[in-house]
């Protein structure tokens, strides 16, 4: 309760008090002389049946009980009018009035007299206080200066825990550690889609953001340096997309799908794809491994027959491959830096063989080398 209203009460608490002494100067008098309250109240307004006063006027007006102590004053001051409302153990527990801006002001309060709610006015509009047993204000509701409302929850110290508001985009909620930073923040982007963002006691940025676009839902987690250290989305095609990246900010590890399926790549420092794992549009897995700048090295894979694996050079042919044949047999193709099959091995059911092609001659392998039967 401020300096003013408090004035204010001592004020009426001790015209409360003369009032008193007069009630009792009053009762003696009318004993002394025989008279009853209901007499003397006949002789001062005559006749009461029938009789309706149409307007009392008076400065203050006070309702005692039967022991003569005030219940309800009605009064005046400078600001205004002014309502006090006692309970049987002459604390004021309700108070309504005039403030010195000439706004209404209410106010209620526990058994002991203590405010415990207040309401009032300023000149963004009305506000709203709830106070605890600690004298702290522990809910605030009121309208900012746009017209928008907004709340604000707090802990039994008087501390934010819990903030409502309303911005252009819509509504905010904040939550708050008890140390008193802003950790949850909930709230409409300007796209008008929700977003939740998770920061750490005293970080500067959010540590975990949720939101969604057009395509559906994303995650992102960021790092104490406010870079993103792994991220998931749904795409256009609405399949699922992750990635994880490296101290600055680069993407160095996907997780996905594509129309032949999952699909799993490894980036370099210099964001290059080296390694990646997937369905190819055959339906067979597949392993790819390139050098530092992204071209393929190593391809392995399957087909209907059995296994592959392929060697390529820098300039991209393929100088060996293996894989099983047509009837389940082993193959090894290796050739010269042009992609010309120089040697093939073929392990058969009963025999193997090595064929050699010279250069120029790729049609006719120039010699054959076969294992005899035993």
């Amino acid at each position: 309760m401020d300096q003013h209203v408090q004035d204010r009460i001592a004020r009426l608490e001790s015209g409360m008090a003369s009032m008193r002494r007069q009630n009792r100067r009053w009762r003696l008098a009318c004993a002394a002389t025989g008279l009853v309250s209901v007499g003397v109240l006949a002789v001062a307004v005559g006749e009461l049946p029938g009789r309706v006063l149409d307007v009392v006027q008076a400065e203050r007006v006070d309702i005692v009980n039967a022991a003569g102590d005030v219940m309800l004053t009605l009064g005046s001051d400078a600001d205004g009018g002014a309502i006090f409302l006692n309970n049987s153990n002459g604390e004021s527990v309700v108070e309504a009035y005039a403030d010195a801006n000439k706004r209404g002001i209410l106010m209620m309060s526990d058994s002991d007299g203590s405010t415990r709610v207040a309401m009032g006015s300023d000149d963004d509009g009305g506000m709203a206080y709830i106070i605890n047993t600690n004298d702290e204000q522990g809910v605030m509701l009121a309208i900012d200066g746009n017209g928008r409302g907004f709340g604000h929850f707090r802990n039994e110290n008087g501390e934010n825990a819990v903030v409502l508001r309303v911005d252009d985009d819509g509504g905010m909620q904040t939550l708050y550690s008890k140390d008193g930073d802003a950790v949850v923040g909930i709230f409409t982007d300007t796209d008008g889609t929700g977003t939740v963002a998770v920061s750490a006691t005293g970080a500067e940025v959010p540590r975990v953001v949720l939101s969604s676009d057009a395509d559906g839902g994303t995650l992102n987690i960021l790092s104490a340096e406010g870079k993103t250290g792994l991220t998931a989305y749904c795409t256009e095609e609405g399949r699922g997309y992750f990635s994880v990246s490296g101290d600055d900010g680069e993407t160095r590890v996907t997780l996905g799908s594509d129309a032949d399926g999952g699909a799993v790549y490894v980036s370099n420092n210099d964001t290059a794809s080296v390694v990646g794992l997937y369905a190819d549009d055959k339906g067979s897995g597949a392993v790819v491994v390139r050098d530092i700048e992204g071209k393929n090295q190593v391809l392995i894979s399957s087909d209907q027959d059995g296994g592959t694996f392929s060697l390529l050079n820098a300039e991209g042919s393929t100088i060996i491959e293996s894989y099983a044949s047509a009837t389940g047999d082993g193959l090894i193709i290796v050739s010269e830096s042009g992609a010309d099959t120089r040697l093939e091995i073929v392990g058969g059911a009963n025999t193997g063989n090595i064929r050699f092609w010279s250069k120029g001659n790729s049609e006719n392998a120039t010699r054959i080398e076969s294992g005899d039967d035993e």
